[in-house]
């Protein structure tokens, strides 16, 4: 948790202990540091304070790390946002990890379950059960893990559209699942 020097300073000085806070200062050279901040209040026989006994750890490497991190995810969704066709990114739990916009236009009824962490083969159970049609008797939790597991293109029917999906593994055993409008094949 980042916080500025005005909470923790107040901590300090009541002789309070504190943890896991961020101080962000610069270096001779003018580059920036963060240091993240621990401590626990040393007290003499009497119980007056005396000082601090803690850590101190240079977290600067981490930040740029975490921002780097949080802009290519930034790209990835803007990128996936620009496609043509409804993508989703699964883990390897079948949860999702990002979806674009045109996955949410495909299944309104849905778009709720289209959060991070949330269960892939729910999403398309309830958008099947709300928004489309199904075309056998597989439940849509099995189906989601057939994709997975064949990597075989299947078509269903949501909000008359007929949609092909296909599921393409990833290295981290995730998957990109897209979904291509076929309605005018299908017609």
């Amino acid at each position: 948790s980042t916080a500025s020097w005005g909470r923790p300073q107040d901590k300090i000085s009541a002789g309070k202990p504190f943890r896991d806070i961020c101080i962000s200062t610069f270096r001779t050279n003018g580059q920036k540091l963060d240091i993240m901040l621990s401590g626990k209040p040393c007290r003499d026989t009497n119980g007056m304070f005396m000082g601090y006994r803690g850590t101190a750890r240079d977290i600067s490497q981490e930040i740029v790390a975490r921002d780097s991190a949080k802009r290519a995810q930034r790209r990835m969704i803007s990128a996936m946002n620009a496609a043509p066709s409804a993508i989703a990114l699964v883990d390897a739990a079948m949860n999702f990890v990002a979806g674009n916009s045109a996955l949410s236009t495909l299944a309104p009824s849905a778009a709720h379950k289209l959060q991070h962490g949330k269960s892939f083969p729910e999403f398309l159970e309830y958008a099947l059960a709300h928004d489309g049609t199904r075309q056998e008797d597989t439940p849509p939790a099995k189906l989601a893990h057939k994709l997975l597991r064949t990597g075989k293109p299947h078509e269903i029917h949501l909000n008359d559209k007929w949609l092909l999906v296909a599921c393409r593994s990833m290295s981290d055993h995730g998957a990109v699942l897209t979904f291509s409008d076929i309605t005018e094949m299908k017609t």
